[in-house]
């Protein structure tokens, strides 16, 4: 399967060059759906992921602890800054809500798009 994802700009240099290895997001109803394998476009195409594995936890906190908050946040210097930064996107609502993915992705090469979601 193929689908689209916006990730932050800031973060596009450190996944291109391996320093970001760890996409988070919430566990939500489109996440559920992401399987090992899948494609994911970033930015309208300008960056194409593949999923290498996802793995969920319950909170930011555990999922940064298991994970390495620099594979997560490669910039944070520490994991309150990678939470907070996190938080800074999602409430803790949501996560409670939802739970939390790590997606374990790997920039690739072109790719024909047959059909996106």
């Amino acid at each position: 399967m193929i689908v689209k994802m916006n990730i932050n700009q800031k973060y596009i240099w450190f996944i291109k060059n391996g320093k970001k290895k760890i996409e988070v997001r919430l566990y939500d109803e489109k996440r559920r759906r992401l399987k090992r394998g899948d494609i994911i476009l970033v930015n309208n195409g300008d960056l194409k992921l593949k999923v290498k594995d996802i793995r969920t936890y319950n909170s930011f906190r555990e999922l940064l602890l298991k994970e390495g908050f620099k594979n997560v946040i490669p910039m944070a210097s520490s994991l309150e800054e990678a939470l907070r930064e996190l938080y800074n996107i999602y409430s803790p609502e949501e996560e409670k809500k939802w739970g939390v993915v790590a997606i374990e992705i790997e920039p690739i090469q072109d790719i024909s798009p047959s059909d996106t979601q």
